[in-house]
């Protein structure tokens, strides 16, 4: 939903949506970088942190 209000927003002020790759290519690595990455190794982590001990992590895999 965020997106379409940006999108609208950008259209209304004249801006267009990238149309080459190469930027799109870095746009797709910065978001996994900034945004997706990040929150993986969140959960990774508590799973495998000493207050998680003995408990496991069905999410990541964790034996705990």
């Amino acid at each position: 939903m965020g997106a379409a209000v940006l999108l609208a927003l950008a259209r209304a002020a004249g801006q267009r949506l990238p149309r080459d790759g190469g930027t799109w290519g870095r746009l797709v690595v910065a978001a996994l970088f900034r945004n997706a990455l990040p929150f993986a190794l969140f959960s990774c982590g508590r799973c495998s942190s000493a207050s998680a001990a003995g408990r496991g992590c069905r999410r990541c895999g964790s034996p705990g």
